[in-house]
């Protein structure tokens, strides 16, 4: 099992803080204007989050290249897609969050994603999360969570995930 380092956690744990609490935020994204058809083509990639999410808030975070972030108003699911310069995103077990390897899925675009379901049985909030090491060598991640074991979660991410396409 492989560890992540200290910084890894700490950005983990701010973001689940602010996935989980439904906070609001002081920037509307970074790295790339907010939008359901996220054109991140200057990060190498682009991907469409469901309609019925809306773009939200986020909290600054320096190890970030892009961040955005969407609420789905009538559950409370939140989707976040991130980009940090590549690193080892293994989610694991521990300090109150059980993980369960989804194992690798290739898309129809051709992206491979590593994929992980992670509870914080304390908080009752379940996530989806899906890696891929983009050709830049920084690392997209997508995270849909919220606070029940909802099969819509799922749903939602594979849509995602099914969406995303390289570009030049």
């Amino acid at each position: 099992m492989h560890r992540r380092p200290p910084y890894g956690k700490l950005t983990c744990l701010a973001i689940c803080v602010t996935v989980f609490s439904g906070g609001t935020c002081p920037v509307p994204s970074i790295g790339v204007v907010c939008s359901n058809a996220l054109d991140a083509s200057m990060f190498g990639f682009s991907l469409v989050v469901p309609p019925e999410f809306v773009c939200t808030t986020v909290i600054p975070n320096s190890a970030l290249l892009l961040s955005a972030r969407y609420r789905q108003a009538s559950t409370g699911f939140v989707v976040s897609v991130a980009v940090a310069p590549s690193a080892d995103t293994t989610i694991q077990s521990g300090d109150g969050i059980t993980t369960e390897d989804l194992g690798a899925i290739t898309n129809s675009n051709n992206v491979a994603f590593q994929r992980t379901k992670a509870v914080i049985a304390s908080l009752n909030a379940f996530s989806f999360v899906g890696t891929t090491v983009l050709p830049s060598g920084n690392t997209l991640g997508i995270t849909v969570a919220g606070l029940s074991d909802d099969p819509a979660l799922r749903t939602a991410f594979d849509a995602i995930v099914e969406s995303v396409q390289l570009v030049p």
